[in-house]
């Protein structure tokens, strides 16, 4: 959508995900991938070009989680970050939010495979698993005959900064404006919300004013425009 935005011409081939630091890895190193999309960190942004344009605009910080079906009466009482630390969270090894969430002093169990860490949560290896709310409940849906004792609860919300990017090689700087103009017009027209809100991965979190009874707790004290949205305001 972007690069039809931006009229570029352009193949797209799509290389199918392995894990978020072996398709960094190869995008660094190899001609094999030429743009990928993750969530942002100091040391990303240091090796690989990021396209400053946040995919999700600010949604990928604010975050349910998927708990054990059995765990939901525990999980809505919580109330304080001292709360938090009574459980232990899931999170995938190689994500910024593990990172995150370790420095908010909280126990953390790491996992490379998404089904794994669903796996986890299942056999009560850990407790909790954040996602956020523009794709936990999508993603959970994908698998829900495989794990039909698990749920994504938005009764507790989390929010920290976290934002997911393009990225592209460091070298590649053409292909990145081609890309950043594209999305520009598709948020300016309109055409971004429109894909988010009809997306099957994303349309479940719309509209943000459905989260308006939930517990927010922040976690590092940024901003957060959507936050605010979904307080008490329809998007």
């Amino acid at each position: 959508m972007a690069l039809v935005a931006s009229e570029v011409d352009f193949e797209l081939q799509i290389v199918e995900r392995q894990s978020q630091y072996r398709d960094l890895q190869l995008l660094t190193d190899t001609e094999l991938i030429d743009i990928a999309w993750t969530g942002n960190s100091d040391k990303r942004d240091e090796v690989l070009h990021r396209v400053p344009f946040p995919l999700f605009l600010g949604g990928l910080g604010v975050r349910g989680s998927i708990i054990r079906k059995d765990f939901a009466d525990d999980y809505a009482s919580i109330s304080s970050m001292n709360d938090l630390k009574k459980y232990v969270f899931c999170q995938g090894l190689n994500w910024p939010d593990a990172n995150i969430l370790k420095g908010a002093g909280l126990s953390v169990y790491g996992a490379t495979k998404f089904d794994s860490i669903l796996k986890m949560v299942e056999l009560k290896r850990c407790d909790l698993f954040p996602l956020s709310i523009l794709e936990g409940e999508g993603e959970l849906t994908a698998v829900k005959e495989l794990y039909p004792d698990l749920m994504f609860s938005t009764s507790v919300l989390l929010h920290y900064q976290l934002n997911m990017f393009y990225y592209v090689k460091k070298s590649n700087t053409e292909l990145a404006d081609k890309v950043l103009s594209g999305l520009e017009i598709l948020r300016d027209n309109g055409a971004l919300y429109e894909y988010m809100k009809n997306h099957p991965l994303t349309r479940s979190a719309f509209p943000l004013n459905q989260f308006r009874h939930s517990t927010f707790l922040n976690m590092d004290g940024s901003h957060n425009q959507m936050v605010e949205q979904m307080k008490g305001k329809s998007f």
